[in-house]
């Protein structure tokens, strides 16, 4: 099982879920130094979702550590500030969808080949309610958010008959760091 922003949160709340079901995990999120304290034993690695030798890096390694990979966590995320459309900067904006959108894309296009060679697999896209439900301030949260389900569609849709599922978990609000 592979978990991208597995640090805090929901990623880590999944890495001791599959833990305590005896899985075999591959932790990755910028802040690694908070990692080994998920779960013991974990295989921790430093990843930046935004950053594509990063994510090959720690997809690499997850694959070099444990073999094929069964299960993607696409957790890795963030909403910066609450700007109103007309009053933004863009660069919040930007990081955002780099991080929400791009980073999820590249990660899964580095893991489903690997999952459609080895015929199976199951991709689970951490989303947000916001996702369906937009907010003052939150329009490019929202966006980014509302984007991953045409992207898990899409993914559905491409690999029929491969033996990938594909789940969309789109939570409400959730008391963690973030």
């Amino acid at each position: 099982v592979v978990i991208t922003g597995a640090s805090s949160g929901i990623g880590a709340a999944c890495a001791q879920a599959f833990a305590a079901q005896g899985d075999r995990l591959s932790l990755g999120a910028r802040r690694v130094d908070r990692l080994p304290g998920v779960v013991d034993g974990a295989f921790c690695h430093e990843l930046d979702v935004t950053n594509a030798s990063s994510v090959e890096a720690f997809i690499a390694a997850a694959i070099t550590k444990h073999g094929p990979i069964d299960v993607l966590v696409n957790n890795a995320g963030l909403a910066r500030g609450t700007e109103k459309i007309g009053e933004g900067t863009g660069e919040a904006w930007r990081e955002m969808i780099e991080t929400n959108v791009l980073g999820l894309l590249e990660v899964t296009r580095r893991v489903l080949p690997n999952m459609t060679e080895h015929n199976g697999g199951h991709i689970v896209v951490i989303g947000s309610i916001a996702g369906h439900k937009a907010y003052v301030g939150g329009g490019v949260y929202c966006g980014s958010k509302r984007a991953l389900q045409p992207i898990c569609e899409a993914i559905r849709m491409e690999t029929l008959g491969k033996n990938v599922r594909v789940t969309s978990v789109d939570p409400g609000m959730v008391e963690t760091e973030f």
